[in-house]
């Protein structure tokens, strides 16, 4: 028996397929039929994240949360992102990762190798831009200390 804090409400709780207690595992189902009903009932193909989240209610985080999760396979490929660096719209049926493919490849993320949604391999955002940030701070194209543009030179 292996007891863990819930990653949602922090209850202590027996751990068994997933990261969250059975209370808000509910919740999480619910939260989940209420998206896969909303963009079902929508007569156009895509529907973007940040209208999902005004519409039902749920966050921007805890609707990516849920899809890298696999939670709506069925209605995944119906769902557009937002570019987590320069914030155009995505509208690709395969999405491994929450970049367009003109800053995956900045990045030196390969757009070519996203795999389906739910994918094992799927990439944290949040990783990818720290590193990221950490490239452009201490890269030596960027003569300048501190990320200050010098204009004494």
């Amino acid at each position: 028996m292996k007891l863990i804090n819930c990653k949602k409400c922090g209850r202590l709780f027996e751990k068994r397929l997933r990261n969250v207690c059975e209370k808000c595992l509910q919740v999480e189902n619910e939260e989940v039929d209420k998206i896969i009903n909303y963009v079902r009932s929508q007569k156009e193909f895509f529907v973007s994240i940040k209208v999902l989240s005004n519409e039902t209610g749920i966050s921007v985080k805890e609707i990516e949360d849920l899809y890298k999760d696999s939670r709506f396979v069925s209605i995944a490929n119906r769902i557009s992102f937002h570019c987590k660096s320069c914030g155009v719209e995505i509208r690709d049926k395969e999405k491994k990762v929450f970049f367009c493919d003109e800053c995956a490849a900045k990045m030196g993320i390969d757009p070519n190798s996203r795999g389906t949604a739910g994918s094992s391999d799927t990439v944290d955002p949040r990783s990818i831009l720290k590193q990221f940030d950490k490239n452009i701070m201490h890269s030596q194209k960027n003569s300048s200390k501190f990320g200050f543009k010098k204009d004494y030179e």
